[in-house]
C-alpha cells in the first residue's frame, strides 16, 4: 500500500523518507567548525611558543645569577689579608690568555690567581649563554668604612639575535639583558 507521507513541510511519495535540512551537518557548518578549531591550535601553538622562550629565558637568568655569584665566591676566596688581593680582580675577565700557572707544580701568586679566575670565568660565560660575556668593576673604597666593594655583571643575548653582549660594557636592553651583583668581599 502506497501512501504519501508530510515529512517536516515536505511531501515525499510512497514510504520513501528523505531527510529534511536539519539532519546531520551541512558543508558549511563544517568549515566553520573547522575555521574555529583551526584558530584554537594556532593559539595553542602561539601559547606553547610563548612558554618556551619564557622556559629559556628563565634558565639563562639562573646559570647567569650561578656564574655571577661563582665569581664573588672566587674574589671572596682570594682576596687575601685585609682584602689586598681584591683590587687584582679589576678588569681580570679582560684576560686573553689563560695565564698557565694552575698547571705549574710552583703554583700561582694571587695576582696571577685573579687573572685565572677572569679568564676562566668569561670563558665559561660564553659557553654557558648566548653571547655570553662578564665584567668585573672594583669600585673605589668607602671613605668611611674603608670598605671596597665589587660589581659582577653577567650579560647575555636573551632573544638570541646576534647581539654581541660578551663586550664590555655590553650593550643596553632591549639588546642584551644583564645580571649584576654588588658585595663587600
Amino acid at each position: 500500500m502506497k501512501h504519501t507521507v508530510l515529512h517536516r513541510n515536505r511531501v515525499t511519495p510512497g514510504g520513501h523518507e528523505s531527510p529534511s535540512r536539519t539532519d546531520g551537518f551541512s558543508l558549511l557548518e563544517s568549515l566553520i567548525a573547522l575555521v574555529v578549531f583551526s584558530i584554537g591550535f594556532l593559539a595553542l601553538t602561539l601559547l606553547m611558543q610563548t612558554s618556551l622562550k619564557n622556559t629559556n629565558s628563565a634558565f639563562y637568568r639562573s646559570v647567569a645569577t650561578e656564574q655571577a655569584y661563582d665569581m664573588a665566591d672566587r674574589i671572596r676566596a682570594n682576596r687575601g689579608d685585609n682584602g689586598d688581593n681584591v683590587v687584582n680582580y679589576r678588569n681580570a675577565e679582560a684576560t686573553a690568555d689563560d695565564p698557565g700557572c694552575i698547571a705549574n707544580a710552583d703554583g700561582c701568586s694571587p695576582e696571577v690567581v685573579a687573572d685565572y679566575d677572569g679568564w676562566q670565568w668569561n670563558r665559561t660565560n660564553a659557553q654557558v649563554l648566548p653571547s655570553g660575556g662578564g665584567r668585573i668593576v672594583v669600585n673605589p673604597a668607602d671613605p668611611v668604612t674603608g670598605a671596597v666593594s665589587v660589581s659582577v655583571t653577567v650579560s647575555w643575548d636573551d632573544n638570541r639575535t646576534g647581539n654581541d653582549c660578551s663586550a664590555v660594557p655590553a650593550p643596553a636592553p632591549p639588546a642584551c639583558v644583564s645580571f649584576e651583583v654588588d658585595f663587600i668581599p
